[in-house]
């Protein structure tokens, strides 16, 4: 039976800052404190960017005065602020899986100022050479909808029993099971790499 490991991205992929402080201390922008602990699904534009209901410069507009910023640039910076390094071994991960006969794939929700980012074969090659990628912005689906796993079954032209798929969000991760879905939640603080790689061995029956 053919085989193909779906990732999540950021947590799993590609270390993310966790709040609008963290992202903005990264860009090098001043941020009020009473924003610097919120969560990116806080800014009211954020969530509906990423499910791609509306357009990119409503985003920076609802962001620069959701966290009552300066400019639209300081906007543009914080969100590029988001992205982080690569976690390492996965690159190693994916090459081994390709090399074995198994494809890859993502399913994230993001958006396409990031995707432009992370489809980069310089700056994060684990993610670029990934075969399937199904983005919440491009289907305007987010998980959990399980209309969005549907959606990657078929753009994978695979069945529920061929896919396992890796997120760092316990309701992903459900909503995949429920689908029929082998899923292993991940632990963003600690090795990704590592922990995929012995679910991958368990699913494989090594």
């Amino acid at each position: 039976m053919e085989r193909i490991v779906c990732f999540d991205l950021g947590g799993v992929m590609i270390q993310i800052s966790r709040t609008w402080g963290a992202a903005a201390e990264r860009a090098g922008v001043p941020l009020a404190e009473s924003f610097r602990g919120w969560a990116f699904a806080q800014a009211s534009s954020f969530d509906p960017f990423q499910a791609g209901r509306i357009s990119l410069d409503e985003y920076y507009a609802g962001l620069q005065r959701d966290l009552q910023l300066g400019s639209l640039a300081e906007a543009m910076a914080i969100h590029a602020g988001i992205l982080r390094d690569a976690y390492p071994g996965t690159l190693a991960l994916v090459t081994e899986l390709h090399e074995a006969g198994i494809r890859t794939g993502c399913l994230s929700n993001t958006n396409a100022p990031h995707w432009q980012v992370m489809n980069s074969l310089e700056r994060y090659p684990n993610i670029a050479l990934l075969e399937v990628p199904v983005l919440s912005h491009e289907v305007v689906l987010e998980k959990p909808d399980q209309a969005i796993f549907a959606r990657f079954e078929q753009d994978a032209n695979a069945q529920p029993s061929q896919i396992l798929f890796f997120d760092d969000t316990s309701v992903n991760v459900m909503a995949a099971r429920e689908r029929g879905w082998a899923a292993e939640l991940i632990d963003p603080h600690q090795d990704t790499a590592a922990q995929m790689r012995e679910h991958i061995n368990h699913w494989m029956g090594k």
